[in-house]
């Protein structure tokens, strides 16, 4: 049973959403080994919640998965990879928002009109695709441009009009505000964590996130159509965060990884997730804890911590447990409860409280996480 110290799987899988931040493994490793070793509808453990695609392929091999998920955006994330949308009804979402208006401008024009600037090949305006960022400076030195009339793409220094333009928008607007207000209230000890989270965002980004997510929330819609507008704009929460460090334009082989960022243009990001969140696996039954996944393999999810769960499930049929460990990047987890305010407002935010009361998310927080977990393990076990 034991025999195989590595699991070799079959060929790394397509990068999931929100993949920088989650695990990847070789495609078949889960379900090779659950298969050769367990039974067909036998119960298989998650208990770190920190792999979707492990939960994903044990479920479609045809075993009933038990994880418990404490982040509400893995939870999203979890339900929504085993139940995709098309694309055709996520790009009807995308349609309905750039058709809505702010004022009396649509808001597709407008959020494309921040990010506008002069194509370096034909002189006539576009929207920039991105801009790198300078750390030290606090200035973008250069854009990248897919231009929308002459159709060719260009990598090249910012000019003064772009510089001026980036600059105009502050960390200290209604926006900002509007921004830590949806994830905490002012008086909150623990709202500098969220200013510290919000800065991985530049202000022009804010902005513009905002100024979609204002006429998200203030639609109307079926539950499913909401959901489709909460993906796009999901995928632009995590694109536009400056945590996603591109060392590709500086130049330096050897990976300066701090000393530029790259600020993406919001629209476009929403439009990017059309293809990330579509197609997919079969439809894969999801449930919340205690219901039961059918015999035929499916994932039961307790929204909460291993150590919650604990109790519930000492003596329960576990016949095999998925470690995935989570991916050592702690800022995911203050930026996920930034996405749940944003998204669910304070209450769905205040289920990361513990994280953001948390002033060093480092190393040491991730081990003591970690083990935390194992120890929980145990008693199950």
């Amino acid at each position: 049973m034991f025999d195989k110290p590595y699991l070799y799987g079959e060929t790394i899988p397509q990068i999931p959403p929100l993949g920088s931040y989650l695990p990847i493994l070789p495609a078949g490793a889960v379900s090779s080994w659950l298969t050769n070793n367990l039974s067909p509808a036998d119960w298989v453990l998650c208990p770190f919640g920190s792999s979707p695609q492990a939960a994903l392929e044990a479920a479609q091999a045809g075993f009933r998965v038990l994880m418990p998920i404490h982040n509400p955006i893995l939870r999203f994330l979890v339900k929504k990879r085993a139940a995709p949308p098309t694309w055709e009804a996520l790009n009807s979402a995308l349609v309905k928002l750039a058709s809505s208006y702010k004022g009396e401008e649509r808001l597709k024009p407008l959020l494309l009109s921040l990010y506008e600037t002069d194509c370096p090949l034909c002189g006539r305006k576009t929207s920039a695709v991105s801009f790198i960022w300078d750390k030290s400076s606090r200035e973008p030195v250069r854009k990248i441009c897919r231009c929308a009339a002459c159709g060719e793409e260009s990598v090249t220094d910012v000019t003064e009009t772009d510089l001026t333009k980036a600059l105009a928008f502050s960390d200290q607007s209604p926006t900002y505000a509007r921004a830590l207000t949806r994830v905490v209230s002012p008086s909150d000890p623990i709202r500098f964590q969220v200013e510290n989270a919000l800065a991985s965002y530049p202000p022009r980004s804010v902005y513009a996130l905002f100024t979609a997510l204002n006429k998200v929330t203030g639609f109307s819609l079926p539950p499913s159509e909401q959901t489709h507008l909460e993906i796009l704009l999901l995928h632009a929460f995590y694109l536009c965060s400056q945590t996603l460090i591109h060392t590709e334009w500086n130049g330096n082989e050897n990976g300066s990884e701090d000393e530029t960022y790259r600020e993406e243009n919001v629209w476009f990001a929403m439009e990017d997730a059309l293809e990330a969140w579509t197609g997919g696996p079969q439809m894969i039954p999801v449930t919340t804890w205690p219901d039961s996944p059918p015999e035929s393999g499916g994932i039961a999810i307790f929204p909460g911590r291993i150590k919650d769960l604990t109790a519930q499930i000492v003596g329960f049929p576990i016949r095999g447990v998925v470690m995935v460990y989570p991916k050592p990047t702690p800022e995911f987890w203050s930026l996920s409860a930034l996405w749940s305010g944003w998204l669910w407002g304070q209450e769905a935010a205040d289920l990361l409280r513990g994280v953001l009361s948390s002033r060093d998310l480092d190393w040491p927080w991730m081990t003591h996480a970690v083990q935390i977990t194992l120890d929980e393990l145990s008693e199950v076990l």
